[in-house]
């Protein structure tokens, strides 16, 4: 959920990712698609990879246990 309002907050005309087959899947598209966002609007953003976004946004807490 976080990815996905990053994505449309961040974006200058988001289109959210579609429903997949799994949460992973959901997940992983809500980055991406978080990452290509970012990178429309900050070109310098994509000097790092969609992870490492994700990781920052995120403060390295995207597979916390808590």
């Amino acid at each position: 959920m976080y990815f996905t309002v990053l994505l449309v907050d961040t974006g200058p005309d988001p289109i959210p990712p579609a429903a997949s087959a799994s949460r992973f899947a959901d997940a992983v598209a809500a980055v991406i698609g978080a990452w290509k966002a970012a990178i429309s609007r900050w070109a310098d953003v994509g000097e790092v990879s969609p992870w490492q976004l994700a990781s920052a946004a995120s403060r390295g807490r995207l597979l916390s246990p808590t």
